[in-house]
């Protein structure tokens, strides 16, 4: 069975080279959308963090006074 894969797919750089730039490209796109969706949720907890912050000095500055 194997030697007649060898004799009919002998070419290996064609048939791997394809499919080698398809994972490639396959996990840059993964990459990528990770990337998208950390920076989104990057963005949402810094959102929520900085009304806290502002709360914060608000309430210092008040007891100051």
């Amino acid at each position: 069975g194997f030697s007649i894969y060898l004799q009919n797919f002998s070419n290996y750089e064609q048939v791997y080279g394809s499919i080698g730039a398809v994972v490639v490209m396959l996990l840059w796109l993964f990459i990528s959308a990770y990337l998208v969706l950390l920076g989104g949720a990057l963005n949402v907890a810094l959102t929520r963090r900085k009304p806290a912050i502002i709360t914060t000095v608000v309430s210092s500055a008040r007891a100051k006074l």
